[in-house]
């Protein structure tokens, strides 16, 4: 006697959940991109001591949390974790001519010579 045979549904390939948690990450940092440019009002957020805000233009969204390949990830796209500075800043920032004041929060900076 031999046993009826039943089908079992394939489980989903990990392919495919993989690239749904690529493209969910994708979403939160864009959701929280907004934000932070909404916050900006179109003007560099970057407050350096002693010379203050620039009155220009935000083009680039800046990570105040960075490593190595993990920018984007779990804190670091939250938007309290993102400044929305100008060209100028974010290039100065970079070459670190420009290192934060206190907490990195604070969104102070002051300019190294």
């Amino acid at each position: 006697m031999s046993l009826p045979f039943f089908p079992q549904p394939k489980t989903r390939p990990r392919v495919l959940d993989k690239a749904d948690r690529a493209k969910a990450i994708v979403t939160t940092d864009q959701a929280e991109s907004l934000k932070a440019k909404k916050r900006a009002a179109g003007r560099c957020e970057l407050f350096v001591v002693g010379e203050g805000r620039y009155p220009r233009k935000d083009v680039h969204t800046h990570h105040l949390q960075s490593g190595r390949g993990r920018r984007a990830h779990g804190t670091s796209a939250l938007a309290e974790h993102k400044l929305r500075v100008c060209v100028r800043c974010h290039t100065e920032l970079h070459q670190h001519l420009l290192v934060p004041e206190g907490a990195v929060q604070d969104q102070a900076f002051r300019r190294v010579k």
